[in-house]
């Protein structure tokens, strides 16, 4: 039943010249947290931490503190509109 189905709509779209755009499964260049968000916690706290003296010990408060400064709003949301040009760009290359 599924695949009449599916037929169906693939016929619908051709009939009225509907082109399907297929997005890649786990595309990284579509998923902000995996090409901008987790590399600069990881790369941004990590550099932090290398500096803390083996005997520092940090409270889940203090490391929350400390993620607020690595990761502004402003970056989470640069990150986001950039979406619209990776998505053009997938499509010029589809």
């Amino acid at each position: 039943m599924k695949r009449k189905r599916e037929s169906e709509r693939k016929a619908a779209k051709k009939d009225v010249c509907i082109k399907e755009f297929r997005i890649p499964p786990r595309s990284p260049d579509l998923n902000v947290l995996e090409y901008a968000i987790w590399s600069a916690i990881v790369r941004d706290m990590r550099k932090q931490e290398a500096a803390f003296p083996n005997s520092k010990k940090e409270s889940r408060e203090e490391y929350l503190q400390r993620l607020q400064v690595v990761l502004p709003k402003t970056f989470i949301e640069a990150s986001v509109r950039d979406m619209k040009r990776r998505c053009q760009r997938l499509r010029e290359e589809g």
